[in-house]
This record gives structure tokens, C-alpha cells and sequence, in this order.
């Protein structure tokens, strides 16, 4: 008993192996609930992202998939994006539904090369190349 009124007068702390114990256990579940809510945050994190990103414009649809901005334009104009199902419309703006270019995309998949339909890109000619005509 002096030594523990000895102990607490210099500012020491005298424990058992039992308070350890209990004391390292609650540590642990601590770093445990600590993980846990980083993980949720992150988990909060993606889906908020995933929402924002549910909807997509020309531009960010390029971004995402392996096809330039122009190709996504000539896609709807061949009849290969639906409105109303990969896309819509709004004030004259494109507006692309991001779960239905992924089903899309995974049909896409599984065709062969020369099953793919082939679209022409027209490219403007200059006025460099050609001759002048009186």
C-alpha cells in the first residue's frame, strides 16, 4: 500500500495485468470503430460520386469510355444510342444515362470484329487542296 500511495504521489501509475488487459482491449475496438467509419465515409464518398456521375455529357461520356466525342455523335445519329434509353434531351443538350452505356457497353462486348457496324467520318475539306475554278 505505500508503494502505491508512493507511486501516486511521483506521478507513476501502477496497474495490474488484468487493468492492461481490459485497457489494451479497448484500444483495439477503438482502432476497429475508428476503420469502420473511414470506411463508410469512404463508402459515402463513391456513392455520392456515382450518383453525380449517373448523368453525362458528351464530353465526360468521352472521358469514361474509349470513344471520342465526335464517334459518341455519330453513334446517336446511326440510330446505335436510343433516346429515351441511353440518352436524352434537355434544352438542346445531350444528356447520357450512365447505367445504360454500361449495358451497352457489355453487349458490345461479346460481338465479333466483323459484326460491328461501320461508321464513316466525314472529314471537311480545305480550301488549301484545291484549285481555283473561273
Amino acid at each position: 500500500m505505500e508503494q502505491l500511495a508512493r507511486a501516486i504521489l511521483l506521478g507513476e501509475t501502477v496497474m495490474n495485468s488484468a487493468t492492461l488487459e481490459r485497457l489494451e482491449r479497448v484500444v483495439n475496438e477503438l482502432a476497429r470503430t475508428v476503420t469502420e467509419l473511414k470506411v463508410g465515409e469512404r463508402d459515402e464518398e463513391s456513392n455520392q460520386k456515382a450518383a453525380a456521375r449517373e448523368y453525362l455529357s458528351v464530353k465526360q461520356l468521352a472521358e469514361l469510355i474509349p470513344y471520342r466525342e465526335q464517334t459518341i455523335r455519330n453513334l446517336i445519329s446511326a440510330g446505335e444510342f436510343k433516346e429515351g434509353v441511353h440518352y436524352c434531351k434537355r434544352r438542346r443538350r445531350v444528356i447520357f444515362k450512365w447505367s445504360a452505356i454500361q449495358l451497352w457497353l457489355n453487349e458490345n462486348e461479346t460481338c465479333d470484329e466483323g459484326e460491328a457496324p461501320f461508321y464513316p467520318v466525314h472529314h471537311a475539306r480545305t480550301r488549301k487542296g484545291r484549285e481555283a475554278v473561273l
